[in-house]
């Protein structure tokens, strides 16, 4: 599944993931290349949605836009 830091299987709800505040949601969605804006709640709720996925199975519209310089450098890294 997900390297987050986090063990999202034991959360139960969203609500339980705002228990951690809006910065440590922020880092671990930043972690996984995610976007990382918004509310606490929707941080919680971006993150909640991606309990029991592999990272082939996340929706792309979750993915935070990357600049033409990190595009080149990620996808060197998904090539190795």
């Amino acid at each position: 599944l997900l390297p987050t830091g986090l063990d999202l299987s034991s959360y139960e709800t969203p609500k339980d993931l705002e228990a951690l505040g809006a910065e440590k949601l922020k880092i671990e969605l930043q972690n996984l290349g995610l976007i990382c804006g918004g509310k606490p709640e929707e941080r919680a709720a971006r993150l909640f949605s991606l309990k029991g996925k592999t990272f082939a199975e996340i929706d792309t519209k979750l993915f935070a836009k990357v600049a033409k310089k990190q595009k080149k450098w990620r996808k060197c890294i998904y090539l190795s």
